[in-house]
């Protein structure tokens, strides 16, 4: 694959550098891009690269000590369900909480990812061999990205204005205007939908059979049940002041693929870059770096500085599954002084663990 392929394809995967919802292109783009160049960089396989929302994760060890081993950070959720959007959305959103699900979705996309940060969550099908996706992102109250894909365009072709219509206007979307929009070379369509007054939804088929029909009735169908995220990965131990930053938990027919938590000092809605990025994946990565031992499990370090940016991975994540490891990356010195060193962050990164039975989503922790 072509590295400007592989750019167009981890455009809505680049999580390492974009804060989840994101859609601006010059953002996306240029996430693609860093993740691209992080993959040749540091080898250290495609989960750690193409992960659809960044996630960082640090835990009480050597040196960093929590008052008391607190959980993920997350409460009950306030909100009543209701099968309809809110009247008034919010200004900002709890990573842990899922607002909406889907109500219908096309055959043949069988990996469904979930993100969630501060200011927006989504919902993302794809069918990685065939190119095609299908992506639902909902925004907190003023933050407009319904026109990422008119600005795109205009990359490639005519410039077009920072303001203006996201499309053209269609027929509403529960009674709220929405506007389409379909690119230049036909790939891609959006369905732009104020689901609340200064607040957007934007929907994005790449590659679809009659997409405009299918946005539609996806939009249509979304149901506003507010419920806890959910993830297959066991309680992590995280210090005083470090919070929940974002999620994201990929399942493929049925059975997890990969998950990710972030925790960051300081507010939730603002990205830190003195945070730590936990990953559990099913798959083996891919080129590894320096062999250590921990726990007397294989473990690999790839780092460019033993005081700054870093990968931690340790295998044998599970005894039911052989492939599987945990990853935790930091990329900055401060992240790295949240774990107490190198050291510390391989110790991190081998106390990590699934639930007792990770392939059954009724069985997952929830946050």
């Amino acid at each position: 694959m072509s590295e400007e392929a592989q750019v167009r394809e981890l455009l809505v995967r680049a999580a390492d550098d974009l804060s989840p919802g994101a859609l601006t292109p010059d953002h996306l783009l240029a996430a693609g891009e860093r993740a691209v160049r992080r993959r040749r960089r540091l080898a250290v396989g495609a989960a750690a690269a193409v992960t659809a929302v960044a996630l960082l994760g640090a835990t009480a060890l050597l040196g960093v000590r929590p008052a008391a081993p607190p959980a993920d950070r997350g409460g009950p959720p306030t909100a009543s369900p209701t099968a309809g959007p809110p009247t008034e959305a919010p200004r900002t959103l709890d990573p842990a909480q899922r607002l909406f699900r889907l109500g219908w979705q096309p055959e043949g996309l069988p990996e469904e990812t979930f993100g969630g940060g501060a200011t927006s969550q989504g919902i993302q099908l794809t069918d990685p061999s065939a190119h095609r996706m299908l992506n639902v992102k909902v925004g907190v109250r003023g933050q407009d990205r319904s026109r990422f894909l008119v600005v795109w365009d205009g990359r490639t072709s005519v410039p077009v204005p920072e303001q203006g219509a996201p499309g053209t206007p269609v027929d509403p979307v529960r009674g709220r205007k929405a506007w389409l929009y379909t690119s230049r070379d036909g790939r891609d369509v959006t369905l732009s939908w104020e689901y609340a007054p200064d607040a957007w939804a934007v929907l994005w088929a790449q590659n679809l059979e009659r997409p405009a029909e299918v946005l539609r009735r996806v939009a249509e169908g979304l149901v506003w049940e507010p419920e806890r995220v959910t993830v297959p990965v066991a309680p992590i131990r995280i210090p005083a002041g470090v919070g929940l930053y974002s999620v994201a938990v990929s399942v493929r027919d049925g059975r997890w693929q990969w998950a990710q938590l972030s925790y960051h000092p300081g507010p939730a809605e603002r990205e830190d870059p003195d945070g730590v990025t936990v990953e559990v994946s099913r798959e083996e990565p891919g080129v590894r770096g320096t062999r250590v031992t921990v726990a007397g499990r294989p473990a690999w370090v790839v780092d460019e500085s033993p005081h700054s940016m870093g990968v931690y991975q340790v295998a044998r994540l599970a005894d039911s599954c052989s492939p599987c490891f945990a990853e935790v990356r930091v990329i900055s010195a401060g992240g790295l002084a949240l774990l107490g060193g190198r050291d510390a962050a391989l110790a991190f990164a081998a106390s990590i663990r699934l639930v007792p039975e990770p392939d059954t989503p009724g069985g997952w922790r929830p946050l």
